[in-house]
């Protein structure tokens, strides 16, 4: 789904949107993954706003304190992003992938049926189609996909062939990298600038136009403030071969 997330100029916040839709929001979280019930007051905390950004291709998200936690298209079924997913990895139904199935699943592609029958893979659940589910890799520790089931898991095991779970956000998106915008500056204040960084030429390498923004907002704010800026894209490259914000030097993964 973040493949249709296009971050230029035109997404849209409410920050003091109606109790009424954090209500529903909070609800339809809640009734889709009863496991975090007991977790609601620690995810909801009283007092504290949600705030939903309506971003282009009818993509909303939903954060937190300032941290990106679910996010839906139009209508639909509210998915965790993995960081919120690994701080609760026991919220949603798993099935897990064998081990030569990890690249296509990091580079966004489909997940097909043979990838979650194969020997290593893992179907331990018994859902209908449109259930989402977290996907784990084999030998890996914490998930690395969230992803919609395109048919039952009966079918996945009868059938065995086609597409068997539709691939929302991956490891190394932009879902993945974007909880750092939040930290550095306002959504919203990064999108409607025309000096950003152009999203569309580093769209398949998000880490690397997350490298450029984060420079872009130092250098931003230190004019801001009268300050010399201390970071330098030299800098972040030479510390780090590929990126602070490639999954690789997470340690998640």
């Amino acid at each position: 789904m973040f493949k249709k997330l296009t971050l230029k100029p035109g997404s849209s916040a409410n920050s003091q949107i109606a109790n009424s839709m954090q209500r529903n929001i909070k609800n339809s979280i809640l009734a889709l993954y009863p496991n975090l019930t007991q977790y609601q007051d620690e995810i909801f905390p009283k007092k504290v706003a949600i705030v939903q950004v309506k971003c282009q291709n009818h993509i909303n998200i939903v954060l937190i304190n300032n941290e990106i936690i679910f996010f839906n298209e139009r209508e639909g079924p509210y998915y965790p992003t993995l960081r919120f997913l690994h701080k609760y990895p026991d919220m949603m139904p798993i099935l897990q992938v064998d081990r030569g199935a990890i690249k296509f699943v990091l580079s966004g592609a489909n997940i097909m049926c043979r990838g979650l029958t194969s020997p290593g893979a893992r179907i331990e659940v018994d859902l209908p189609a449109n259930s989402v589910v977290a996907i784990m890799a084999e030998g890996k520790t914490h998930a690395s996909a969230v992803g919609l089931t395109k048919m039952s898991t009966s079918d996945i095991k009868s059938i065995n062939d086609g597409m068997g779970v539709i691939n929302q956000h991956y490891l190394g998106d932009i879902g993945w990298v974007i909880d750092y915008i939040t930290l550095q500056c306002n959504l919203i204040e990064i999108t409607s600038k025309k000096s950003i960084p152009a999203w569309k030429k580093y769209h398949h390498e998000p880490y690397k136009w997350m490298n450029k923004l984060f420079i872009h907002q130092t250098k931003h704010r230190s004019t801001k403030l009268g300050i010399r800026p201390i970071i330098t894209q030299q800098t972040i490259f030479s510390k780090h071969p590929k990126s602070i914000f490639h999954p690789s030097n997470q340690l998640l993964f």
